[in-house]
C-alpha cells in the first residue's frame, strides 16, 4: 500500500511541512513491510497564482499574472 501526504500550503513560513514530516516519521516508526509513504509537496509544482502571501480568494495578488 502506497500512502502520499499532500502538503497543500505553498506560501512561506508554512506549518504543513513540518506536520508532513512529523507524519511522516510517525508512520516510519511502525514496521509495516508493505506500506510504502510519500511526501507530495505542491510547493515544488509550478503554482504562481498560489505562490503569493494572500489566498486569491482576497483579490489580492502579488504575483505577476503569466
Amino acid at each position: 500500500m502506497k500512502i502520499y501526504i499532500v502538503v497543500g500550503s505553498v506560501r512561506e513560513g508554512r506549518t504543513a511541512i513540518k506536520v508532513a514530516h512529523w507524519v511522516l516519521q510517525e508512520i516510519k516508526s511502525y514496521t509495516f513491510s508493505t506500506l510504502e509513504t510519500e511526501i507530495v509537496d505542491l510547493k515544488e509544482w509550478d503554482l504562481p497564482l498560489f505562490a503569493g502571501a494572500h489566498p486569491p480568494l482576497t483579490g489580492i495578488y502579488d504575483q505577476p499574472k503569466q
